[in-house]
């Protein structure tokens, strides 16, 4: 699959890892939209970046990926790329009594749920195309633990998995995603 001319998303586009792929997919010649949580960092990375295309969503709230996949589908019909790349890391110590289940439950709904609503909100718009694909960013830390931060650890490997069995159920329906 060639990554020219192409519709990507590229979720927590806004800083890191996915901010460089979203300059890079643009300077490929593609149609970028990065997603990410607060408008006001969306709006100075679209302005110092021209060409890239912002849209403000949090992959851990299914009614805002709804929206954002009732959006891509009105203003960008031929997405075809998902590059599921956003994610929190937190250092959290699972002796300290002061580390609530809220949050670790908020690194697992951004890190794995959020992928998998994403992936689901969007397989439909990415069926319609000739070709697709769904890049889902594990990372290494799916395949090694790190003892400080035992919750991203699990949800990497999560993603892993999850990429694994899409990989299984797309091949069983006999679609041509990547």
């Amino acid at each position: 699959m060639k990554l020219k001319n192409r519709t990507i998303l590229v979720t927590g586009g806004t800083s890191g890892i996915g901010f460089a792929f979203a300059k890079s997919f643009l300077g490929m010649g593609n149609t970028v939209i990065i997603t990410g949580r607060s408008q006001q960092r969306i709006d100075q990375i679209v302005k110092n970046n021209p060409g890239l295309i912002g849209m403000t969503a949090d992959v851990s709230n299914p009614k805002s990926v709804e929206q954002l996949a009732k959006d891509l589908t009105i203003h960008y019909p031929k997405l075809d790329i998902i590059f599921n790349n956003a994610g929190i890391i937190h250092e959290f110590d699972l002796f300290d009594e002061t580390i609530t289940y809220e949050h670790i439950t908020a690194e697992i709904a951004t890190n794995l749920n959020g992928t998998i609503y994403i992936t689901k909100a969007l397989l439909p718009l990415l069926a319609k195309q000739q070709e697709a694909m769904v890049v889902n960013v594990s990372s290494l830390l799916a395949n090694i633990t790190v003892a400080n931060a035992p919750t991203y650890s699990a949800t990497k490997a999560g993603i892993h998995m999850f990429s694994d069995a899409l990989r299984e159920q797309i091949r069983a329906k006999g679609k041509t995603f990547m």
